[in-house]
């Protein structure tokens, strides 16, 4: 976790309890804040978390195929393993993002701004990274 994040995620963010498969967080939850959510295991293909605050959320494991993120925004957000194949990304704001070990086939971070990003161990075949800002980004 980066510096600012509370010591642990919960499950009591604001819109914790709305999100699920194939829901679109803003029409269920107009805070549209996931902030410190620990999401770790949640199945949320296909759903869509457009325009909603990501910071410090924890996605570990997750199932995410499908799943669209636009203008998602946040710093320290975890996606480690997480199942993500066919996810747009596109378009986000991440601060040091972690992908580490992620299935992240056939996804879209086109236009994506996510210094310090990791995708230490994550499979990223036919992933489109067109015209994204991935500076200091960890690749191992």
């Amino acid at each position: 976790k980066l510096a600012g994040c509370p010591p642990a995620p919960v499950k009591t963010c604001p819109c914790c309890a709305s999100v699920g498969p194939g829901v679109e967080l803003a029409l269920v939850c107009p805070q549209n804040d996931l902030y410190n959510a620990d999401l770790r295991n949640a199945n949320l293909e296909g759903g869509i978390l457009e325009d909603v605050n990501l910071a410090c959320a924890v996605f570990d494991g997750a199932q995410l195929k499908g799943a669209e993120f636009k203008n998602a925004r946040g710093a320290a957000v975890s996606f480690r393993n997480a199942k993500m194949e066919n996810a747009q990304v596109g378009e986000t704001s991440f601060t040091s993002p972690d992908f580490t070990g992620a299935h992240i086939r056939a996804a879209s971070f086109e236009l994506t701004v996510s210094p310090g990003a990791i995708f230490d161990g994550a499979n990223i075949d036919g992933t489109d990274f067109k015209s994204a800002s991935l500076d200091r980004a960890s690749w191992k």
